[in-house]
């Protein structure tokens, strides 16, 4: 019974060890962190910022709580995780990214925006239009591929060179 357990316990672990080597590198939890904090920046900047300033959204901002800000960060951060991480964008080295890494997360992105809008608009029934929900997809697109363009430009100014 005892080895029977222990060889379950064994097999579980290989099998979670195998996913995490399958979708993630060995730095993948800054890359998550650093998306995240992107992420949650955009989320501010449109569900409090940009809300507040354009005429055209402050019905939409004015009908919602913070509680329900935050059930939207929430759900585009899990979404935007979750699709990047089944096209297996954090498997990619950021210092040697290729044109196909950044269609990758161009194109989780936009698969994550229409998952959001869909339960924004179906689930949540939100009072945010389409507009707001699309300039927030397009604005951590915009930060993501900024940083990564600007890590891997730092790295080939100041890494080492082979001479």
């Amino acid at each position: 019974m005892a080895l029977t357990l222990t060889l379950t316990v064994t097999e579980s672990w290989l099998t979670v060890r195998h996913l995490r080597h399958r979708f993630f590198r060995k730095n993948s939890d800054v890359k998550i962190l650093i998306d995240s904090a992107v992420v949650i920046l955009a989320c501010l900047l449109v569900f409090e910022i940009l809300s507040q300033t354009a005429t055209f959204f402050t019905l939409a901002s004015s009908h919602t709580t913070f509680e329900q800000k935050l059930i939207h960060t929430m759900i585009a951060l899990v979404l935007i995780l979750l699709s990047r991480t089944s096209l297996m964008v954090y498997r990619q080295p950021w210092n040697r990214m290729k044109a196909m890494s950044y269609i990758h997360i161009i194109v989780a992105d936009a698969m994550a925006g229409v998952v959001f809008y869909i339960v924004a608009e179906f689930v949540l029934h939100s009072a945010y239009p389409f507009l707001l929900e699309l300039s927030l997809f397009m604005l951590i697109d915009v930060g993501t591929l900024f940083y990564r363009l600007l890590y891997r430009g730092i790295g080939e100014e100041y890494g080492t060179t082979e001479q």
